[in-house]
């Protein structure tokens, strides 16, 4: 792979605070189609996080992809492999319920959302402008406590290919932040890992899930936070999961 460049628009971005940072799942998602087929796991580097609307140059080094800009390196694939153990989903349409009910929640301000206009997630963006994907808790639990979340999301035409597939990077972007509500407090995505087991039909209702991950290697007080995710279609057939290790912000 030669020397190119990628552009995260502001259209893609997560946090907007600070002039903005470009979703991590996005993000990652287009590493991955810049590195090509073996990119299974992507590592954001940078602590402030992904900057928006200016060239990003992405470099093979030592069979390493890394994405760097005039101020150093900013990502690279990782060889950090999580095991995922897929839960099954639930009925479509508990699901659904579960999901309309978080969404109603969000817009009447009973859970506050920390970054309300995240293309994934944010529900302050207009369909086919951000994702709009809400993941509410599976379990019964107060909307800010960790546990599994699920969502159903109907993908907006403009996030499909000329086949009516989801693009690869929004199945990055759908398999971040339902692991991000799921875990305990706020943090960033750090690494994030997807498999695609098939190719994911964006013309019908999907099933997205998130839940926190138990990792045995896991240090006490450490500020890393694992979670999982997975992608099913409406039978509850799974098509892509993914895993994230997300980092805390550090103690004041």
């Amino acid at each position: 792979m030669g020397v190119r460049t990628i552009v995260v628009g502001r259209r893609f971005r997560g946090p907007d605070v600070g002039g903005g940072t470009g979703n991590g799942g996005y993000f990652c998602g287009l590493v991955a189609l810049a590195a090509g087929s073996p990119a299974r796991a992507i590592e954001i580097r940078r602590t402030p996080g992904v900057p928006l609307g200016r060239p990003l140059t992405v470099n093979a080094v030592e069979g390493v992809t890394v994405v760097y800009d005039d101020e150093g390196p900013i990502a690279r694939t990782s060889s950090e492999e999580l095991t995922v153990t897929v839960p099954a989903p639930p009925p479509l349409e508990l699901a659904r319920r579960i999901s309309g009910r978080f969404l109603d929640q969000l817009e009447r301000g009973e859970v506050a959302h920390t970054f309300p206009e995240c293309f994934v997630c944010g529900h302050r963006r207009e369909p086919g402008d951000g994702m709009r994907l809400f993941a509410g808790p599976l379990d019964g639990r107060a909307d800010e406590a960790p546990g599994p979340r699920v969502a159903v999301w109907r993908p907006d035409a403009a996030f499909l290919d000329e086949a009516g597939r989801l693009r690869p990077e929004f199945v990055w972007s759908a398999l971040d932040c339902p692991g991000g509500w799921a875990i305990t407090g706020p943090a960033n995505t750090g690494t994030l890992q997807v498999d695609v087991l098939s190719p994911v039909d964006g013309r019908q209702d999907l099933i997205v899930m998130g839940w926190p991950m138990a990792v045995a290697s896991a240090r006490p007080r450490s500020r890393r936070r694992y979670a999982g995710t997975a992608m099913f279609d409406a039978r509850g057939r799974l098509l892509a999961r993914g895993a994230a290790i997300w980092v805390a912000p550090r103690p004041a």
